[in-house]
């Protein structure tokens, strides 16, 4: 039992909390103090690879990294979202991923990294620990703190951070990011925009050929072009504030619409009859039947309402599984073909992919 685990347990705040690789010691501090049930709502502990590419719906290189951690963050707020009869501004999602001192030699350095997210801000927080340390004695700095960082992000006590021993970074969303997790599908742009031509994608990091994608586009079209990123994804982790005001300074130069319209299905609401800037791969998981549960009934309805709203798909080639293919090559339903045009490879062709750029830059891709 703890003072601070009272204190915190006496708050509105309830949340659910994804720990993996550390974090024993907050989970016995909460549990063993009186009131836990009315701050855990749910704990989480995704030791297996699987168990942990399923919460943040992607498989990670590096499982022990800032980035994990803020997709466990968001994950463990949406998912307080449904568990919680608060209000929305009392609910929060903490993600934590660790490694500390094993029976094994450690490679790399013993360290954590967590994310606090809430309906308002993101905050993100990593320290390094002493490698000599025992498990036990990293357990007890990495408690003290995330309770000091819990303190300062829930509790608005004034931040303590002695020797500045933990690394922050934080976001304060303004009102119009919030409402991105809510249950309306929305949107807002970055600079004034008419949404006739739209190109989605998560854009880590945008690149040379993103650019001249639009810009051909463009040229296709006689439209002015702009970008969209996606907050809650389909088939990718959601995205934290951070992360989205990191994205959106690599695409500063550019009209971004910001939505939570995670499949085209929804994206028709929002930009009716525009056309959108795709690849290859992207007109494949429209046609997908695993984004549909499987269910045929269920696809041909999200794609005739697809084609009954009359938007457009210009299709770029791209590399898939080693072959470069265009919409000719691709095996779609009709229904979805129809609302295609195609961009042949003499007019453009570029391979450089924003996963690649990723492992590239990745540290593990040095050693």
């Amino acid at each position: 039992m703890s003072e601070w685990a009272e204190e915190f347990h006496e708050s509105p705040w309830q949340g659910v909390f994804h720990l993996t690789g550390g974090g024993s010691l907050l989970v016995s501090d909460l549990l063993t103090t009186a009131g836990a049930s009315s701050t855990a709502l749910e704990i989480h502990i995704p030791y297996s690879s699987k168990s942990l590419s399923e919460l943040i719906s992607k498989s990670e290189e590096k499982a022990v990294s800032e980035n994990v951690s803020r997709q466990l963050s968001v994950s463990a707020f949406l998912r307080a979202r449904e568990l919680s009869d608060h209000s929305q501004n009392k609910i929060f999602g903490l993600g934590l991923t660790a490694s500390l001192s094993t029976k094994e030699a450690k490679r790399g350095q013993t360290q954590a990294h967590w994310c606090i997210q809430t309906m308002e801000s993101t905050f993100s927080f990593t320290i390094v620990l002493e490698k000599q340390s025992s498990r036990k004695e990293q357990e007890i700095k990495l408690l003290e703190a995330i309770q000091i960082t819990i303190s300062y992000a829930l509790l608005k006590d004034e931040w303590e951070n002695s020797n500045d021993a933990i690394a922050r970074q934080e976001f304060h969303a303004p009102s119009a990011w919030q409402k991105l997790f809510l249950d309306e599908i929305c949107s807002n742009a970055t600079k004034e925009h008419e949404g006739k031509l739209v190109f989605p994608g998560s854009f880590n990091p945008l690149h040379d050929g993103h650019v001249e994608m639009l810009e051909q586009a463009e040229k296709i079209t006689g439209l002015s072009g702009s970008f969209e990123i996606t907050v809650v994804n389909s088939d990718k982790p959601p995205l934290d504030y951070l992360t989205l005001s990191e994205r959106l300074d690599g695409l500063s130069k550019y009209p971004v619409w910001i939505t939570n319209a995670g499949t085209f299905d929804q994206k028709i609401g929002l930009f009716p009859m525009a056309t959108f800037v795709v690849g290859a791969d992207t007109i494949l998981r429209i046609a997908d039947p695993k984004f549909y549960g499987r269910d045929p009934v269920k696809r041909e309805e999200a794609l005739n309402r697809i084609y009954k709203s009359k938007i457009k798909f210009l299709v770029f080639g791209r590399l898939i599984n080693e072959k470069f293919m265009e919409l000719q090559d691709l095996d779609i339903p009709k229904t979805l073909l129809d609302c295609c045009d195609s961009v042949p490879q003499n007019l453009f062709r570029n391979d450089v992919s924003s996963t690649e750029i990723r492992k590239s830059n990745s540290p593990l891709s040095s050693q």
